[in-house]
């Protein structure tokens, strides 16, 4: 079962839910424009019931 890292606590409060926390994805850049982040993210929310995403919103990629 997933737990909980102090970060995640201080954003989501102390939870004892099944939930995953997903803080960065990032592929090669020789796999650009491959759609491999899309599929990764398919297949969490196809194999995962719960995902908390924790990402920068400023990035600009």
């Amino acid at each position: 079962m997933p737990t909980q890292i102090e970060l995640d606590i201080s954003i989501w409060g102390d939870r004892s839910d099944k939930a995953y926390y997903l803080r960065r994805l990032a592929v090669n850049e020789n796999y650009h424009s491959k759609q491999i982040g899309k599929k990764i993210l398919v297949w969490i929310r196809d194999n995962i019931e719960i995902l908390r995403l924790d990402c920068v919103a400023g990035n600009p990629k």
